[in-house]
């Protein structure tokens, strides 16, 4: 189990009115963020570096509000299972995850929403499976 206490101003500048959403355009300029969390793990693996099978689950919430422009309710898990085949000879991983946010007032910023990319989605850059706009 952990937990976490975070404090942040954080700054959206130099947005190309081109190209760029306008729920980006809007969110130019300072916001604060003043957030706790919490998370845990489970996990049975039978080698962290190198699993062949067992299973592994995370789940993290976090409670922005209070001072600051960030004012929601996060939860995201995140699971890992391994099952090897052909005398441990090829092991098979399903992966899944999965969240939601809640406003708790405010809009939610683009900074504090649920991206995917990279790891999640071979071939896109982190962050990268999103709508994008053009022209």
């Amino acid at each position: 189990m952990n937990l976490k206490y975070l404090l942040a101003n954080r700054w959206i500048s130099g947005v190309d009115p081109n190209v760029a959403t306008p729920a980006v355009l809007a969110q130019q300029g300072s916001t604060w963020k003043n957030a706790i969390g919490a998370g845990y793990t489970y996990d049975n693996l039978d080698n962290p570096q190198l699993p062949t099978s067992g299973f592994r689950a995370t789940l993290t919430t976090e409670i922005a509000g209070g001072f600051g422009d960030a004012q929601y309710a996060k939860a995201e898990g995140k699971a890992y299972y391994f099952v090897p085949l052909l005398d441990n000879q090829v092991v098979i991983k399903f992966e899944g995850t999965g969240g939601h946010i809640q406003s708790l007032g405010n809009n939610i910023n683009v900074q504090d929403r649920f991206f995917k990319g990279s790891d999640s989605f071979r071939g896109f850059p982190p962050a990268g499976v999103c709508p994008v706009q053009t022209g």
